[in-house]
Formats: structure tokens, sequence, C-alpha cells
């Protein structure tokens, strides 16, 4: 997960840790934080990076399919395309689908 939030949001984000209730903590700048305090923009990116760390089931072994639902609804045009590109690598080892609203974001 913490390759794939550099490889999508940067330097500014380090090491993640999902607690016992599944709440996502970030070390941004050196500060950890619950994703709460995020935009929603970069919760969205987050949570893809999770998905995507964890092949979208944290709790099976082997590959599972990637299955994301609009995962983009709320990033920038910069962001989405990192992101399409990301899931393009993602998609050449592993199935990956995802629905959108808006056909910009295919």
């Amino acid at each position: 997960m913490s390759a794939y939030m550099q490889e999508l949001l940067g330097s500014d984000f380090g090491s993640t840790l999902v607690d016992h209730d599944l709440t996502i903590h970030v070390d941004e700048k050196g500060e950890v934080r619950e994703i709460d305090y995020f935009s929603a923009g970069t919760i969205d990116s987050i949570l893809l990076c999770y998905a995507a760390g964890t092949g979208g089931c944290p709790l099976q072994a082997g590959k599972p399919f990637i299955l994301l639902d609009d995962p983009f609804v709320n990033l920038d045009d910069e962001h989405t395309k990192s992101a399409l590109q990301m899931l393009q690598e993602i998609a050449q080892n592993r199935q990956v689908i995802y629905m959108v609203c808006n056909s910009s974001r295919c």
C-alpha cells in the first residue's frame, strides 16, 4: 500500500497502518493521521491504494480480482491519470474491474 501511495500521492506520505478496527492511519510528513483528516480526493486515493495493496480482500490468500466502484469521482485530472496508470500496471498481474459514472474517467 505504501508503495502505491508514494506513486499516486508523492513523497509527503510515508508508512500506513490499518488497526484492528480497520481504521487507516497515514504518516504525512511525520504526523500520523486518520484518513478522515484529508480531503475527499486524498481519501479516495488512499482507499484506492489500500484496495490495490491488499488485492481488494485483505483476508484472502492468492490473487483475487480487484473491484472498485467509481474510484476516481473525487480525484482531479492529474491524480486520475496517475491512478489509471497505476491500475493498468496492476492489471498486468491480476484482474481489475472498476465502474465509473463519467466517461472521461475511463
